[in-house]
């Protein structure tokens, strides 16, 4: 599982293990672990670019601007404590399944097949992706400059010590 970052919205869902969430497109299915979803007027779950995430079944509707959305660790959704579907959650099959798709997301190769994933839904979470590399490589530089200061300081003690014992 990648970094998740903590953040208070219901519309974050974040995977645990392996699988991906499926969305729907004009170009087919787009298999994504991005999950920073949030909700239409019309009630639809969709992506941060608008695109409905599948469901299992029939898709499911929720109530515009009414709240209480629950998401459990299989990926049922409820809404007031009344169900209203399960989120598609899937993993794939094959050598080399997925490729790269234009939107961010994977897609499938031929010969590839999606299975149910028995990976794990957070609500309240978000994976953190590659995308924050810059974050990351800034703090890396930090530790690296710490580290560094904090052994040139071993090294004149330890040159003071010297002189004070000898």
């Amino acid at each position: 599982v990648g970094q998740r970052a903590r953040r208070d919205n219901t519309g974050d869902l974040a995977l645990d293990g392996p699988g991906f969430f499926v969305l729907e497109g004009d170009r087919g299915l787009t298999l994504t672990r991005e999950g920073a979803f949030g909700l239409t007027q019309n009630g639809v779950l969709v992506s941060g670019d608008g695109r409905a995430v599948q469901w299992e079944g029939g898709r499911g509707i929720l109530e515009w601007g009414v709240g209480g959305i629950k998401v459990d660790a299989n990926g049922d959704v409820t809404q007031d404590g009344l169900p209203v579907g399960r989120i598609r959650i899937v993993d794939v099959l094959g050598a080399d399944p997925v490729e790269p798709d234009e939107t961010g997301g994977y897609r499938l190769r031929p010969g590839s097949a999606l299975v149910a994933s028995e990976a794990l839904v957070t609500q309240g979470f978000q994976e953190r992706a590659n995308v924050q590399i810059i974050d990351e490589l800034v703090e890396l530089i930090a530790a690296q400059r710490a580290f560094d200061s904090a052994a040139h300081a071993f090294r004149t003690i330890d040159q003071s010590y010297r002189r004070l014992h000898s």
